[in-house]
């Protein structure tokens, strides 16, 4: 996919922040286009996740400019899964205390809302896991259940902040490749926040590499998926090599 070829869901120009005495982040811009999976990479602690809450409009910045063409959901790291309720009511919840009929005050009721979502189940690989408690399930089933709760609040602009940073690795690279799967089937517009350079490059379209704080942008990356692969592996570490000098 070439660089801004299609419609920008989310234009970041110039955004500065800061907290109190501590600069945070400094003449941020950053674009995503429709259909696009994106990476903000950088190190822990760097403003990441301010970047995202104020994409959210969870946070005021002071100076700069932001455009949301489109509705957002956001996926925290923590699955945040109400451990009383099944997996099904889990992922539907939303859709009970979202307004989504003609009628302003008209919720979906529990069975709508289940209806809704069930179809879903056999394409994020939780058939069978309706009726499971989120004690019964393993790191990697919650983190699917957590995306596609995410997915059904809104599916046209996803927010995902380091959503496998908990799992071990080998739990890590196949929920990344389910991930990419996933994306594939539903075309929704992605940014994601990691710290993992091999993620990045992994699921990514492009990536912009932030440094400390105050954090600004170091160099945007094209990931060519023809050149970056598991048949050219000289290319991903010169490219590995590159992204951690710029860290």
């Amino acid at each position: 996919m070439s660089s801004y070829q299609n419609k920008v869901k989310i234009d970041i120009k110039n955004v500065s922040k800061r907290y109190e005495d501590v600069d945070v982040l400094e003449n941020i811009s950053i674009k995503v286009c429709e259909g696009e999976f994106v990476s903000i990479l950088g190190p822990s602690g760097c403003g990441k996740s301010t970047i995202f809450n104020i994409v959210a409009n969870l946070i005021d910045y002071d100076s700069g400019s932001i455009d949301i063409n489109g509705k957002l959901s956001y996926m925290y790291q923590k699955d945040l899964l109400l451990p009383h309720k099944t997996v099904i009511d889990n992922v539907s919840l939303p859709l009970t205390i979202m307004k989504e009929k003609k009628h302003r005050n008209d919720f979906l009721n529990k069975k709508e809302a289940r209806e809704k979502v069930k179809n879903y189940f056999d394409t994020f690989g939780l058939l069978g896991y309706e009726n499971k408690y989120p004690s019964e399930l393993s790191g990697g089933m919650k983190q699917r259940a957590n995306f596609l709760r995410t997915f059904v609040t809104c599916n046209d602009i996803m927010l995902l902040d380091e959503p496998f940073g908990a799992l071990d690795s080998i739990t890590k690279t196949s929920m990344q490749k389910w991930l990419l799967d996933i994306k594939n089937k539903v075309n929704s517009t992605i940014l994601l926040i990691t710290h993992d350079i091999d993620e990045a490059i992994m699921l990514s379209n492009r990536i912009y590499v932030i440094s400390k704080k105050p954090a600004s942008i170091k160099k945007e990356f094209i990931i060519d998926k023809d050149y970056y692969n598991d048949d050219n592996l000289e290319n991903i570490m010169k490219l590995k090599k590159e992204i951690l000098n710029l860290l």
